[in-house]
């Protein structure tokens, strides 16, 4: 029986600002601007901290003609650095912006290590050897999340990918992560599949496997994210007794209506509340597992096996043609009463 389990992570408004609309409102050019002027002084008032604002409504416009929200936000990025509204942009370039101006939440690191320890240090847990890693799933971009501050605590991330040209510049998509395809990703942690096995080879995961040889338990992982882009690993998680929290911001309580009950309503808040109900809540739903481990090996242990140890029920054959005991004391009922009693007078 699998012992692991997974914590798996959205990236963007869960562990840290929105990186998409941080990296546009980095490198917005004057064209950029100019770009959007009406759309910035008709809706924004001439704010130019909306620009990424603008991008996404732009992004928006594009859903509502049929395009997936991943492949239409990517897609239009890839056209502003093709049009020169935003600079030619290289792979080492987005990395750098991930490790140096992506904002990651106050509290996300040590909640993490703590986390961990926690898991491992827990009495309960620790008897069935339970081990803990960590995953990012997210809509976001990929090189973006692997150059930041907080991307070796990860064993793996999913996100949108780029092909780049020889000059490395993104040129197109090559992969995207949707809604559903999120639970795609769950499946490929569930058999053992690594990203980089999964880009190479995507039909691996529907391959056939015996659910004592998947690594991680669907029942084994929890899920943390902030939107609607969430709801599918909630819902699937919630229906094979996997957990979901559903974390929710100042700007953002809105999401939390929106996916209702499919995952616990917690506050985006790494350094107190937030991150004591989201520890208790993981440690607890490990505990429970443990202790049913716990109680079907003992079960198990109770149950007669080679040699009893119980008082043998065989009893003594009696046969019935046997001759009566002669150890009685013959009677003889000619004998004279004894002379011994006194006679009546």
């Amino acid at each position: 029986m699998s012992t692991q389990f997974a914590v798996i992570f959205d990236f963007d408004d869960t562990l840290a600002e929105d990186s998409t609309a941080a990296l546009v409102t980095h490198y917005k050019t004057p064209a950029l601007t100019n770009y959007y002027a009406e759309k910035l002084r008709d809706i924004y008032d001439n704010d130019e901290s909306k620009v990424a604002q603008c991008f996404f409504d732009e992004a928006t416009e594009m859903v509502s003609e049929g395009w997936d929200p991943s492949l239409a936000y990517t897609s239009l990025l890839v056209d502003k650095i093709r049009q020169g509204y935003l600079p030619p942009l290289t792979r080492a370039d987005l990395e750098s912006f991930g490790k140096n101006h992506v904002t990651i939440y106050p509290g996300v690191r040590r909640f993490l290590a703590d986390l961990r320890k926690q898991f491992i240090e827990d009495s309960v847990i620790a008897k069935e050897h339970f081990s803990l890693d960590y995953y990012v799933v997210s809509g976001g971009i990929g090189d973006i999340i692997r150059g930041s501050p907080i991307a070796g605590e990860f064993r793996d991330i999913w996100a949108c990918e780029f092909q780049f040209d020889e000059g490395g510049v993104p040129v197109r998509p090559k992969s995207v992560i949707t809604f559903t395809e999120k639970t795609k990703c769950l499946f490929c942690i569930n058999k053992g599949i690594e990203r980089a096995q999964s880009l190479q080879t995507p039909y691996a995961v529907n391959a056939d496997m015996p659910e004592s040889d998947r690594p991680i338990p669907l029942s084994h992982m929890i899920y943390v994210g902030d939107g609607p882009s969430d709801i599918p690993c909630m819902s699937l998680l919630k229906k094979v007794h996997g957990e979901a929290f559903l974390l929710y911001g100042p700007k953002t309580v809105h999401k939390a209506w929106e996916i209702g009950d499919r995952g616990h309503h917690c506050p985006r808040d790494y350094e107190k509340w937030g991150r004591q109900y989201m520890i208790a809540g993981i440690l607890s739903h490990a505990r429970a597992i443990a202790a049913e481990r716990a109680k079907a090996r003992a079960v198990r242990l109770t149950k007669d096996v080679g040699y009893s140890t119980k008082p043998s029920s065989n009893k003594k054959h009696v046969g019935h043609s046997a001759k009566p005991s002669s150890n009685k004391k013959h009677v003889n009922h000619g004998a004279k009463p004894s002379s011994n009693k006194k006679s009546r007078k």
